[in-house]
Parts: structure tokens; sequence; C-alpha cells
């Protein structure tokens, strides 16, 4: 799977920390996933839990993208470090 960092949620636009050089396009369709780490076990891997939301790229620049969900990102908790995921 491709996994890219989102790193800013805006009501319902949200950017991601990676764009055209890692071959993502406009169009293009991502999976929210919100990481979770808990405090007995930091240095683990992040768990993960589907929020059952699609991003869909509009803007894509070399190094970062923008793209858009059908829902307010707070509704869903989405927010910074979180993952977005092309299986």
């Amino acid at each position: 799977p491709f996994m890219a960092r989102i790193t800013r949620v805006d009501g319902n636009r949200v950017t991601l920390a990676s764009g055209a050089t890692a071959g993502l396009r406009p169009g293009d369709e991502l999976n929210l996933y919100r990481s979770q780490r808990y405090f007995d076990s930091l240095d683990g891997t992040p768990e993960l839990s589907d929020t059952g939301v699609t991003l869909t790229l509009d803007n894509v620049h070399p190094d970062f993208s923008i793209g858009r969900i059908p829902t307010e990102g707070g509704l869903i908790n989405v927010q910074r470090d979180d993952l977005a995921i092309i299986w």
C-alpha cells in the first residue's frame, strides 16, 4: 500500500505530505485512517482505525497534495499525522 501523512485539515480540505513526485495525480482516491499510539508503547507501531471516509485529490504539487472529503474533518476527528492510504 501507499501511505501519505496528513499535514493539515481545514473543514473538508485535507493536505498530504506527498505529491506528484510520489506518483499522486488529481482524482486519486485515498482512504483516511486515524493513527493512535498508547502511552505504554510510545515506541511501538501506531494502531490505525479506518474512518470510512475517502479523500479525493484536487490539487497535486510536487511535494504535497490537497483534496476534499465529503464531511468536515472535525466530525470524524481526522487530524495532523493521521494517514491516507491507497491499497
